[in-house]
């Protein structure tokens, strides 16, 4: 790698691709200020807008963009070499300190091209890998083995990555950066996931609201309206009142009629919950599961520093940059790898709805690239067996395995749970293990991170 202080500039020639983030981690990597860049760019990649992006990231470093090469299209060696050619012959021997030909944009021949081209001037190869999370370095004879290295320099992150696709952070969006920075005090001192008692409870109080006698109650008094129902939705039904009483009409009546059947069915719920002792009001569960799943994320990586990841986000909102006040898509904790990949963490507490899931992995691959990819997490306790709520957390489960895989099935377990459990189905009693929700983190991760150095 070139000394900071190199009176010489390196050169990166790099292929416009319509994966925009594959060229720029292992550039910003190896790249020096003020080193330059030559872009090949195809019919398709100009049609498309394949560079802005990218070359707007790389100017922001500090590198500088020299002519475009146009070509007609990356496939064909005979036709890129003579693209080329000109601009190799105008380099002289001693005018960049290494020249590196980014091997990630292009199509299979590409490589062979670029090489074929810039062969007088000794190039080295550049790629970046997707799995394990590393670049690697070819000399240009390939007379020995490449260097294979961790990414330790760059600083390409989360604001950047969703630039090249023109996603921007929404309007009122609550991202926070909670590794290497420090977790908010919201997410430290959440009790569900810390507190045994309270995170069991908060299950059994949910279970209990979510599942309670449906049989439809006597009509309430309306003397007791005020006590059951909320303060706005009585203040709403009363706004009614008066509309009828301004302007009797059709609308005045139909608007008068229907918000008294949401009054009274508000009103019957409530007087239901009551009766069966169940809770009014109880703490959301599924915003305490997203800051225990993003403390539990933290403190994994804190003890494990995976080479791979660059920063750990919570609370994300994106939308167009265009369209800033349009949410398109949110995460839950989102994990930014140092090449450029996005591993979304979606926390899941009740019934799996695939279809959102899936609508959120493309949008989570339209704002990152092709290769980001989204896991699930879901509260599974194994001391909770005979809870009455246990056996559908263990179906939501089994679900989502089912649907993504059981790599992609993160557990949020409690520390030191049994593994093991046992369920008795339909008459049958059957074993069930579950790994800790450290475990399979490490197993999600792990194909990211090199094994050993070569």
């Amino acid at each position: 790698m070139p000394h900071p202080n190199s009176p010489k500039p390196n050169l990166f020639v790099v292929v416009a691709t319509g994966q925009a983030i594959a060229n720029l981690p292992p550039v910003l990597e190896v790249a020096q200020k003020n080193d330059e860049v030559l872009w090949i760019v195809s019919d398709e990649a100009h049609q498309r807008n394949w560079l802005t992006g990218p070359n707007q990231v790389f100017q922001r470093f500090g590198l500088k963009s020299l002519p475009m090469v146009r070509v007609g299209g990356v496939s064909d060696p005979y036709t890129l070499t003579q693209a080329l050619a000109s601009k190799v012959n105008s380099i002289q021997p001693d005018q960049y300190q290494n020249i590196y030909l980014v091997t990630n944009g292009g199509t299979k021949h590409t490589p062979i091209a670029l090489l074929r081209a810039f062969e007088s001037l000794s190039p080295v190869l550049l790629y970046g890998e997707d799995r394990p999370c590393v670049y690697n370095i070819h000399s240009a004879n390939f007379q020995s083995p490449p260097q294979r290295e961790n990414y330790t320099r760059h600083t390409l992150d989360l604001e950047s990555i969703i630039s090249l696709r023109s996603y921007t952070f929404a309007t009122g969006s609550t991202h926070v950066q909670i590794w290497p920075r420090a977790l908010s005090q919201e997410v430290v001192n959440e009790p569900y996931g810390q507190d045994e008692q309270y995170t069991y409870s908060l299950h059994t109080q949910h279970h209990k609201r979510a599942s309670f006698s449906k049989n439809k109650a006597d009509q309430v008094p309306f003397e007791r309206i005020r006590s059951l129902v909320p303060v706005n939705q009585y203040e709403k039904w009363e706004t009614n009142v008066r509309q009828i009483q301004i302007a009797l009409n059709h609308q005045s009546r139909c608007n008068l009629y229907h918000s008294t059947l949401k009054l009274a069915e508000i009103a019957r719920k409530a007087a239901e919950r009551q009766a069966n002792e169940i809770p009014q009001t109880v703490d959301p569960i599924g915003p305490a599961l997203e800051r225990a799943v993003a403390r539990r994320v933290r403190r994994w990586q804190e003890e494990n520093r995976h080479p791979g990841i660059q920063s750990i986000w919570t609370g994300v909102k994106l939308a167009q940059a265009n369209l800033p006040d349009r949410v398109e898509v949110e995460f839950d904790t989102l994990i930014v790898l140092k090449n450029g990949i996005l591993v979304h963490l979606e926390c899941k507490t009740a019934n799996l709805e695939r279809r959102q899931i899936d609508a959120n992995t493309h949008r989570l691959q339209g704002a990152g690239s092709q290769l980001a990819s989204v896991a699930v997490v879901i509260p599974l306790f194994t001391k909770c067996t005979s809870e009455t709520w246990f056996a559908q957390s263990h179906q939501i489960k089994i679900d989502s395995e089912i649907h993504f895989g059981s790599r992609n099935v993160i557990p949020f377990t409690w520390p030191d749970q049994p593994r093991g459990y046992r369920l008795s189905e339909e008459s049958v009693v059957r074993d069930y293990t579950c790994e800790s929700f450290e475990a399979q983190l490490s197993a999600l991760l792990k194909p990211y991170a090199a094994s050993e150095k070569s």
